[in-house]
């Protein structure tokens, strides 16, 4: 591996980029197969959001309806 460093990598243009790359290059089964795990993950996101404004934790807007936490420590300025 070498040690140079590919600084067209290290924004998000060529970060994205080579995400696609290697999405390109990948089987059409390992596409269905992160494509249905995708779909598994925001289906558990969206049942716990249920649940949490099911409990009352949530307001209808997103917003966290419990109070926020201020910061007590005075060093920090």
């Amino acid at each position: 591996m070498s040690d140079e460093i590919d600084w067209e990598l290290t924004t998000f243009e060529g970060n994205r980029r080579l995400q696609r790359q290697h999405f390109r290059a990948l089987p059409l089964h390992e596409k269905f197969m992160i494509v249905e795990q995708m779909g598994e993950v925001c289906a558990f996101f969206a049942a716990r959001r249920r649940a949490r404004m099911a409990k009352g934790i949530e307001s209808v807007d997103g917003a966290d309806s419990r109070p926020s936490r201020e910061r007590t420590d005075s060093s920090f300025g």
